[in-house]
């Protein structure tokens, strides 16, 4: 999967007259991308921290169902772990991490009695449920662990993403990923889409350039392209080939395009 510079040289060619039949991919889409791989990166660092956090003052947290993280609107992350009521009009919450000084440094704050979210935590924690119940019963689903993110959408929906989750230091399953569009009230899923289909085990050795993979469910990086470029060490760009393009995701996810060759 590592290619070097001779390589990449000959990947970002000019473009031929065949490849130009495709239109080229617009700005907004690209730093829509860009803007959602960030988020899910700054996303699971934060519940990275916080889970440390909350772990390291509640070792064997009891009546946790899951935990998902928000940021507010100073740009600072919070972790919630907590449980939904069976008609799910009701989330308890069994401990929260707050972000304090920096990405990495979270206060733990564990309810003596019983503590609730706000509605829109409830619902977060609603569209996150629906999705995985949802992914629990998809046949392309991976067999391995997944982690699961939550972001709202501007029109009052949900993104709902599970990305494969890594256990081995070093190595970064990718691929095998879903995105969910859930309804505003978190019940209903409104669109499944199938980011990558086989799950890679990447990696990149510190005296490579870039990684590199190909995407063949669009004709466009995704959204955990960009998660992987952000989360990886060492920090690395990344080379995207799809059906007409081959772009490049920098080290800040920003995506940059060329037209492929036939």
């Amino acid at each position: 999967m590592i290619h070097r510079p001779v390589l990449l040289a000959a990947l970002l060619v000019a473009r031929s007259i065949g490849a130009q039949t495709a239109a080229p991919p617009p700005d907004s889409a690209l730093a829509g991308i860009t803007a959602r791989g960030r988020l899910l990166a700054a996303y699971d660092r934060a519940a990275w921290h916080g889970t440390d956090a909350v772990l390291a003052k509640l070792p064997n947290p009891v009546g946790v169902q899951g935990f998902l993280a928000e940021q507010d609107r100073t740009g600072n992350w919070h972790v919630l772990f907590g449980r939904l009521s069976p008609a799910a009009d009701t989330l308890y919450v069994v401990a929260r991490a707050d972000q304090t000084v920096g990405p990495d440094s979270f206060r733990v704050d564990i309810p003596t009695g019983q503590a609730m979210g706000s509605d829109s935590e409830r619902v977060a924690f609603r569209a996150m449920r629906t999705a995985g119940t949802d992914l629990k019963a998809s046949p392309r689903a991976w067999a391995g662990t997944y982690n699961s993110y939550v972001l709202p959408r501007p029109d009052g929906g949900w993104l709902v993403y599970f990305l494969p989750a890594q256990t081995q230091q070093g190595v970064y399953p990718h691929g095998g990923d879903f995105r969910y569009q859930v309804s505003p009230d978190g019940s209903t899923v409104q669109s499944k889409f199938q980011m990558h289909q086989t799950v890679l085990m990447l990696s990149v050795p510190a005296n490579a350039v870039a990684g590199m993979h190909t995407v063949v469910t669009a004709d466009l990086p995704q959204d955990s392209d960009v998660f992987l470029v952000l989360s990886r060490v060492p920090l690395k760009p990344e080379l995207v080939r799809t059906a007409h393009f081959n772009f490049q995701i920098d080290t800040g996810g920003t995506i940059t395009w060329k037209y492929a060759t036939p």
